[in-house]
């Protein structure tokens, strides 16, 4: 009888790890492929001012941000993009950029430029703060498979400040990869 009962508990066995592996294998089946993220956090100082722009004693930093201190211009930023999952499918996914603004009259806007290994253009996706935000974030959506000869790049325009005790700026953006 012992010998009996642990063939009944065998077989019970084998029949659970049956229904379980074929359950397994019917979701995975059914499942639809996605991209996992990949998401990087810069310091707004990451950027640096654009080679055009010719009033350097108007950028500030403050905490790991990059501000504009001039109270006539605006300052031009170029924000490092780096790449480290690199394949044909993978590529950009979005990209987050968190402000403070104490100019409720203007916005701090950013665009995204995505470059074929040519150098020709291959898709522009700006952004921007809402009118009257003082700190927040924005999202420029990429969606982008790049390859390994795409880049990125990201330059953003800060108005103007105000009042020197409080300046617009990029405190930080974070670059979410798909992988």
């Amino acid at each position: 009888m012992k010998l009996s009962n642990q063939t009944g508990s065998s077989q019970s066995v084998r029949l659970r790890l049956s229904l379980v592996l074929g359950a397994m294998a019917i979701g995975s089946a059914t499942s639809t492929v996605t991209w996992a993220e990949d998401g990087k956090l810069y310091p707004g100082n990451n950027c640096v001012t654009s080679a055009d722009y010719h009033a350097i004693d108007a950028v500030g930093e403050d905490a790991n941000a990059i501000s504009n201190t001039s109270r006539r211009n605006s300052l031009y930023v170029r924000c490092p993009i780096i790449r480290d999952y690199m394949s044909a499918s993978t590529g950009m996914k979005k990209i987050r950029v968190f402000f403070k603004n104490a100019n409720p009259q203007s916005r701090i806007s950013c665009s995204v430029q995505v470059r074929n290994g040519d150098g020709s253009l291959k898709l522009l996706r700006s952004g921007s703060s809402t009118l009257g935000d003082y700190e927040g974030e924005f999202t420029i959506n990429v969606n982008q498979a790049g390859g390994y000869k795409t880049s990125y790049s990201m330059g953003c325009r800060i108005p103007p400040t105000l009042t020197q005790s409080n300046l617009p700026g990029i405190k930080a953006y974070r670059v979410d990869e798909h992988n």
